[in-house]
């Protein structure tokens, strides 16, 4: 995951080609720790919703651009 930033996501190397990693364990752990947050910084409040609500929602939306993106090039 780190050589796929490093190497892709923040600093583009010219003919990198290695697999995307799998991200699964990563957001999980995000949403852990949003979680652990929210419960130690009570009573105050973090006025959106959890991660773990917001990431489907950004997930469907990111999926129809990229759909009409494709549609586009075709």
């Amino acid at each position: 995951m780190r050589s796929f930033r490093d190497k892709y996501a923040a600093h583009r190397q010219l003919g990198f080609n290695q697999p995307v990693p799998v991200f699964d364990r990563a957001l999980e752990a995000a949403f852990c720790y949003e979680e652990w947050v929210r419960e130690v910084i009570q009573p105050d409040v973090v006025d959106r919703l959890p991660l773990r609500q917001l990431v489907p929602q950004w997930e469907r939306s990111v999926t129809a651009e990229v759909l009409a993106a494709l549609k586009c090039q075709s």
